[in-house]
């Protein structure tokens, strides 16, 4: 399986097979070619800023899908709902449709 970065604004193309993977992103992130375009600069510092917390982000398995998922749930039970006389009412289904109870 290859990875493959692409540089929109120079063009440059960078394929990278599996086993060399690592250590050539390692060497495109902190020794970047000179003549990279200033987008591509500006990502690469991002990502050195980052390295830490992106690095983390694959180690663990913990993030906030599901909080985002109830959050947009429920904001959209507010939209299609409008309109619950009772605030009762509108937990109840919010908790009805999460599973949470049973009907």
């Amino acid at each position: 399986m290859a990875f493959i970065i692409v540089d929109n604004n120079s063009g440059n193309i960078y394929d990278i097979q599996d086993s060399n993977k690592s250590r050539y992103l390692e060497n495109i992130i902190y020794h970047p070619n000179k003549n990279i375009s200033n987008k591509m600069k500006q990502a690469l510092k991002l990502y050195r800023k980052n390295i830490e917390y992106i690095e983390n982000s694959f180690k663990y398995d913990i993030n906030n899908r599901i909080i985002e998922g109830t959050n947009n749930l429920i904001k959209t039970l507010k939209r299609i709902a409008f309109g619950y006389r009772k605030y009762s009412h509108f937990i109840s289904r919010v908790l009805l449709i999460k599973g949470i109870i049973k009907g």
